[in-house]
């Protein structure tokens, strides 16, 4: 299990998340193909002023041989793109923010990942073990389109995030999700939908012409988010159905209030590792951005919403999630669904409810925690 990230600090913008091996990868020998990466303007991992977080989907599948690889690349480099383009994105005007994101954007981050991709393949070029393996797999015909297009082996999605004191932008490549929560805990979808995708088809960086498939948007003013999450199709396809998914943008963000960052954090690869397992058994990767103002509400009522660390007693109170929440409700009915739209906070109330109030977070979870 990937180790939590997390950075906090008083500062405009917090930022977090976890990735896990899905568990049909634990099963089959499969790393995990998800990539997280966050940065930070102060450059020491704390929250800062600009703030930005990828997550990146490698494709699996044997001519995607490898994707994993690809979805770390990916994610650098957004980070790097990102990181370059935030202070112009602050103070840009709305249409010149619109068209960097529309345009400038992806075409930055697809040729700075197709460099660093073929930098790659010319110090790590693909193995004769590598070619036996995919023509066993898939055949000749799928030897020669890796042969043709070495970027394939690479294929990956992407959703990526900056947040400015005055902006968001948001930029996605294929499947997955990006939910915006507003001060109500009402959630929305920012970035249009793709009607291309659907099933296993999804685009992809590897994919010429990739910076045309991007989709984007910038929120500002009335429209910045007080939580932005970002999230691996395997996270999603882990709900019984797309409302319980919705309503976990608003349950996350009241849990960071009532129990703190440091513990919702610490606990989130338990969360994704047991909705792998008793949903989509994919690799699952959710990140977050938040507003640091909108968390030091919780400071006044007692709540350490901004420590400096993931870490935190043995004894420290456990998260609680009600029975009304989408954690609740999916912890009450089965946790893998027919439909492909089955998704999950759920070990939160499963962790609840077969643990007492009293037992330490160590205890609940069965993990050590230092």
């Amino acid at each position: 299990m990937d180790s939590p990230r997390t950075s906090t600090r008083d500062a405009a913008w917090r930022v977090g998340g976890a990735s896990v091996r899905g568990a049909s990868h634990h099963a089959d020998g499969r790393p995990n193909q998800d990539a997280l990466g966050t940065w930070t303007s102060d450059g020491d991992g704390n929250a800062g002023v600009h703030v930005a977080v990828a997550v990146a989907d490698g494709h699996g599948g044997a001519r995607h041989l490898r994707s994993d690889v690809g979805a770390r690349i990916a994610v650098d480099a957004a980070l790097a793109v990102l990181a370059r383009m935030a202070p112009a994105l602050d103070s840009a005007a709305p249409d010149a923010r619109a068209s960097a994101v529309a345009v400038d954007l992806p075409h930055a981050i697809v040729r700075t990942w197709t460099d660093a991709v073929q930098a790659h393949l010319a110090s790590h070029p693909i193995t004769d073990d590598e070619w036996r393996d995919l023509a066993a797999a898939e055949g000749d015909v799928a030897v020669d389109a890796v042969r043709a297009d070495p970027l394939l082996a690479y294929g990956a999605t992407l959703l990526a995030a900056a947040a400015t004191p005055h902006c968001v932008a948001v930029t996605q490549l294929g499947d997955g999700d990006v939910l915006a929560v507003d001060a109500h805990g009402v959630t929305t979808r920012p970035v249009a939908a793709d009607e291309r995708l659907g099933g296993n088809l999804t685009t992809s960086l590897c994919r010429g012409g990739a910076e045309a498939d991007f989709r984007g948007a910038v929120l500002a003013g009335a429209a910045r988010p007080a939580l932005l999450l970002l999230a691996t199709d395997g996270y999603a396809n882990s709900f019984r159905s797309d409302r319980d998914f919705l309503e976990v943008g608003a349950d996350l963000r009241a849990m960071f209030a009532r129990d703190g960052h440091a513990r919702v954090t610490a606990a989130l690869p338990a969360f994704l590792d047991h909705a792998s397992t008793h949903g989509s058994g994919d690799d699952i990767t959710l990140a977050w951005l938040e507003p640091v103002a909108d968390a030091d509400v919780a400071v006044a009522h007692g709540v350490d919403a901004i420590a400096a660390s993931t870490a935190f007693p043995t004894d420290a109170p456990a998260v609680r999630v009600d029975a009304g929440t989408a954690a609740g409700r999916q912890a009450r009915g089965p946790t893998r669904a027919t439909s492909a739209r089955t998704r999950s906070l759920v070990v939160l109330a499963l962790v609840a409810v077969l643990a007492g109030a009293a037992w330490t977070w160590r205890d609940r979870l069965g993990i050590a925690v230092p």
